[in-house]
């Protein structure tokens, strides 16, 4: 049972750095937009606009309290690999 204690919890760990790593990721995109930056492959990515909101939504509800949390951006937010599986649409916003 311990093994399987541990195990989970690297699982959720894991996941848990991903979730603030995507919600982070987000100021990136913000700032990237406010700047004006151009690159041909970051733009085309952005164009993604449902992606980038998913990110939005992300970042809002993992730094944001939610007084209903299961009803909240993050759960939806959370989907992001699940909605780019599909569309048949690139995640490559990570990792």
């Amino acid at each position: 049972m311990g093994e399987d204690l541990a195990e989970a919890g690297q699982f959720l760990s894991t996941l848990f750095r991903l979730q603030v790593f995507y919600a982070l990721l987000n100021v990136v995109v913000e700032g990237y937009q406010e700047l004006g930056c151009r690159n041909a492959a970051v733009d085309k990515l952005l164009r993604q606009s449902d992606l980038v909101e998913g990110l939005k939504r992300l970042r809002n509800g993992t730094f944001h309290f939610q007084k209903e949390p299961w009803t909240s951006p993050k759960v939806e937010g959370s989907s992001l690999t699940s909605q780019a599986a599909r569309t048949g649409r690139s995640t490559s916003f990570g990792p």
